[in-house]
């Protein structure tokens, strides 16, 4: 056998495998920029059926108020990780709730005052919603704004509950 016929299917094969992956890659950004005719009529792709599903969960959780946001996490299992600023524990639509929470300007001018993450801030306003009902929200809400002159808190707080409304 000559092994000079053996090697160009392997370097075709190789070739194949990267070409095709540079063009799902690229394929997956035009598609949501561009809305690709490619798709239209046949079955979603894999990565389209997947954003389809997230999306509708968050519009499904998004209508969720920040109060029952608050009741629905474990202060307890998380409480740690929200003080290093790890959101993992959250699902990805409510990561989103915490980060436009976490984006609003009053909560920006707290982690300034404190300087604690955003994040950390508002999953601390979160965790005073449910304060009398839950001693693990109550200590994580103490432990991160505790050191607020009480004017700002409870400003900080009816800023929420504005918002939340």
């Amino acid at each position: 056998e000559n092994p000079m016929s053996a090697t160009p299917p392997r370097n075709q094969r190789s070739k194949f495998g990267i070409s095709s992956f540079i063009k799902r890659l690229v394929g997956i950004r035009s598609e949501e920029h561009t809305g690709s005719e490619e798709h239209t009529g046949s079955q979603p792709t894999g990565e389209e059926r997947l954003r389809r599903a997230e999306e509708s969960k968050y519009k499904k959780i998004v209508t969720k108020t920040y109060y029952d946001l608050a009741v629905t996490i474990d202060w307890d299992k998380c409480s740690n990780n929200f003080l290093i600023n790890e959101t993992t524990d959250l699902s990805r639509p409510e990561q989103k709730i915490v980060q436009s929470l976490a984006e609003s300007l009053f909560v920006i001018e707290l982690a300034v005052e404190l300087n604690v993450a955003r994040t950390v801030i508002a999953l601390a306003l979160l965790a005073k919603l449910v304060e009398d009902n839950d001693r693990s929200a109550r200590r994580f809400a103490y432990r991160t704004l505790g050191a607020l002159e009480p004017i700002m808190l409870e400003g900080a707080m009816s800023k929420l509950r504005n918002l939340a409304q």
